[in-house]
Parts: structure tokens; sequence; C-alpha cells
């Protein structure tokens, strides 16, 4: 910074004696030794002399091809201010030179100028997208200066111009319109598929969800065996958690471990499957457990179905991941719960079921002593599968199994019930609330009871 600094200042006192001594008043460059001049002042932050050089410039060599960069100089000073309104007067006067090198740059500033206004100046974002088109056009003119330059340029205004997109056109058109000014004219300026990952991510930074998914489905119906479809799919499910409509949550995070399934045997980028693995597994371990909190708060039938949906499909998509031991235990735990709902019903029908959920409860426990015999859920696992289909059989240890009872019983029977544990909060994305009921049984083994056998108990017991 110094040298460069000690450079400016050295080239800025040459200049000025080239400009200013009246023995160099008749040379035939001195409209370029007056623009070099202004810009190592301008460099060193000298802004008075500089618009005076500037101003000189463009006072005595009208014709000057230096001009529409003295014109740039002085709207990028106003940009650089605040004052958009000058800025804007300024950067069309440059447009007015075709022919300019500064002209494609130009073109560039006012799409932002209508795009990110200050003060007074108010956005257009109608005029803004349609001065990136002109960027890019510009650039293919080759009025960027140089190759390099409208490159680097086109690139840039292909980048910024979703921003404009996502006001002033719609979802449904964006890929047709990306089509015509993101690719080319070069083989490796493909740019329209980039250009609507960042339309959906503009969306949804914005907190057009569905909007946001819209392209991110777009983009898996053009691109079905892109390695980003996997991606996309975990972004979508991002979208669907803004929606509080468990049904879509759920049907997304499906589709997810779907494509994982698909991805885990593919020949792809290991990254691209890693990422895809870890956003499947997590996503759909906080869906579980976040579904089985709410559950255990609201008691709604369907939210207890969706955690054992996901519990259950998490379990078949990573059987053998390092949590699938912990999420089994959680998955019994869940049943158990269901069960306990659905026999307390005075209905038969759902009493039957409430019974046939006992024996998945059953069938969970056991598996989780099945994935790790000496875990430190054994205990209790081993102690829950027991009463677990005790429950089931309705079985009385002070009777047997149940020979007959009334079909519609006057109160819910008493079921005896595993010790719960507290669950951790999971290392997901997003923290989730996990805290278990309190401790329902004594120390002691339990008496279980059907629910004919808790009439005759009950009775001698007094």
């Amino acid at each position: 910074m110094r040298n460069a600094k000690e450079a400016s200042e050295q080239a800025a006192r040459i200049y000025e004696v080239l400009v200013s001594k009246p023995a160099f008043a008749n040379y035939k460059r001195m409209d370029e030794a007056i623009y070099y001049y202004a810009f190592e002042l301008g460099e060193l932050g000298e802004e008075t002399k500089m618009q005076a050089a500037y101003q000189r410039l463009i006072n005595d060599f009208p014709n000057s091809p230096f001009i529409s960069n003295a014109y740039l100089a002085f709207a990028d000073f106003y940009y650089g201010k605040g004052d958009i309104g000058s800025a804007v007067r300024l950067y069309e006067r440059v447009t007015q030179f075709p022919d300019s090198p500064v002209y494609a740059y130009a073109l560039y500033k006012l799409a932002w100028c209508h795009l990110n206004p200050i003060g007074q100046f108010d956005a257009r974002y109608d005029k803004s997208l349609n001065y990136f088109v002109e960027t890019i056009k510009a650039t293919i003119e080759g009025r960027a200066g140089s190759e390099a330059n409208g490159k680097q340029l086109r690139r840039d205004a292909r980048r910024d111009l979703v921003r404009a997109y996502v006001h002033a056109s719609k979802p449904t058109k964006a890929w047709e319109f990306f089509e015509k000014v993101g690719n080319g004219p070069g083989k490796d300026e493909s740019d329209a598929r980039k250009m609507m990952e960042l339309l959906a991510n503009q969306y949804f930074g914005d907190g057009q969800y569905t909007e946001s998914t819209y392209i991110y489905k777009k983009l898996q119906e053009l691109f079905p065996s892109d390695p980003m479809t996997c991606d996309w799919q975990g972004k979508i499910v991002v979208n669907t958690l803004a929606t509080d409509n468990k049904e879509v949550q759920w049907n997304e995070t499906e589709l997810l471990a779907k494509e994982w399934n698909k991805y885990k045997d593919a020949d792809i980028n290991k990254a691209a499957k890693k990422q895809c693995r870890d956003n499947a597994l997590a996503t759909m371990k906080q869906m579980a457990t976040t579904w089985h909190d709410e559950a255990q708060k609201t008691k709604l039938p369907r939210t207890y179905e969706l955690a054992e949906n996901a519990y259950r499909f998490f379990l078949e998509t990573f059987p053998k991941d390092e949590e699938a031991y912990e999420l089994q235990y959680y998955y019994a735990e869940l049943l158990w719960a269901l069960a306990e709902n659905y026999y307390a019903s005075k209905d038969k029908n759902e009493r039957n079921k409430g019974l046939e959920y006992f024996k998945k409860a059953h069938d969970q426990f056991v598996k989780a002593l099945e994935l790790k015999p000496d875990g430190k859920f054994t205990q209790d696992a081993a102690y829950a599968q027991m009463l677990a289909m005790k429950n089931y059989l309705e079985y009385d240890e002070t009777g047997g199994a149940k020979k007959s009872c009334e079909s519609t019983p006057r109160a819910p029977a008493s079921i005896a019930r595993p010790r719960r544990r507290r669950r951790p909060r999971p290392t997901t994305r997003a923290r989730v609330r996990s805290t278990r009921p309190p401790t329902s049984r004594s120390a002691t083994t339990p008496t279980t009871r059907s629910r004919c056998s808790a009439r005759t108990t009950s009775t001698s017991s007094t």
C-alpha cells in the first residue's frame, strides 16, 4: 500500500508539471495527461483537485476519447457519496459514447443504481433488469475495453441480475429467460443453471419459500441425473419448515431419503455423496425427534403418526448408523405412547389397535437390544419389551390371560409402563425440544393388569 501511494504521488507530480506549465501548453496529448493526472489525484483521495482536473478535460477537450472516462469518474464519485440521482445522470452521459471502453461498465452501474438506490432515489427493478441485460449484450459486442474485462463483467451481470429478477418477473419464466441471457458466447460460459440456483437462494432469503421450491423442483426436472439433485431436495425440505404444513414436510423429507438411496451406490463425487447422506440423516432425525416431542405435548394422533413414519424410515434408510441405536429406542418409546393412547379409548377397535401397538413396541424394544446388547438402554429396553408383551396379551399376574370382559369398558384399563428416559438434544442442524415426561413407575416391579382384571384386583385390594 505504501509503495502504491508513493507511485501515485510521484506520477501526480509529473502530470501536474505537464498540465500546468506554459511550456507544455501545446502538448498534443494534453487531454490524456489531464485524464491520468485526475486519475492519480483520485487514487490519493484529493477529490477537489480531481474534480477540477476532470472538469477541465470536459470543458477544454469535448471531443477527447477520454471524455467518457471523465464522466464515469464523476459518476463513481457521486455513487460513492450516495447521491444516486447525480450518479445516474452521469452514467447516462457515459452511455452516449457507445464505442467507449467503459460503455458496458456504465450500463452495469446504472443497473445497480436502480437495484439498490440510496436516499430519495426509488428502486426500479424492471429498469435494473434491463440494464443488466444490456450490459451482457454490450460485453458480447466488445464494448468493455478488453475480452478479459468483458468476460468478468458478463459474469458479474449474470450473477447480479438475479436480484432484480426476483422483483421484476416470475419464477415460471426464469429458465427460459436465463437460457437467453445466461449462456455464451464462450463454451465455458454456461451460467443459466447457476443463475437458477442463485434465484432459488434469493427467493429463500426474501422469505418467498414457495417460489424457491418451484425453482429447485424445476432444476430437478431439468437435470434429473445431476449430482446436486440431493442438495436441491435438502433445500426444498428447509423451505417446507417455514410452512407449518407437516404433510408437505414429511413428503419432501421422504423424497430426500429416496435421493440418498439413489446416491449411495452411484458413481458420483464423494463430497456430494457425503453431503447428501448428512443432509438426509440430519433432516430425518430432526423430523422424528421434533414431531415426537410435539406429539407428547399436543397428543395429536397425526403428529404421532408422522413421528412414527420418520423413525421407521430413518431406521430403514440408516440401519447401521451410529445414531440408529438411540433412535431405535426412541421409536419403541413412541410406539408405546401410541399404544397407551389407543388402548385408553372406549372404542373397541381403537383398543384393539392399542394392543397391536404394544406388540409393535415390544418388537422395536427387542431390536434395540439386538443392536447393542450392552448399550445404555439395555436395562430399560429389556424391561419394556417384557411389559409391552404382557400388555399386548392383556396378561394378569393374579389370574393369567383374560378370558372375557365387557365390549365397552366403563373406564380405560390400567397398563404396565416402563421407566422413560430423558432424551438428549439431537445434534442436528436445528435444535429441537426433547423433554421426556417424568418417571411413571416406582422402582419396584409393577402389577400388570388387563382391563378386566383391573376391576377384580381393585375389589380384592380393598
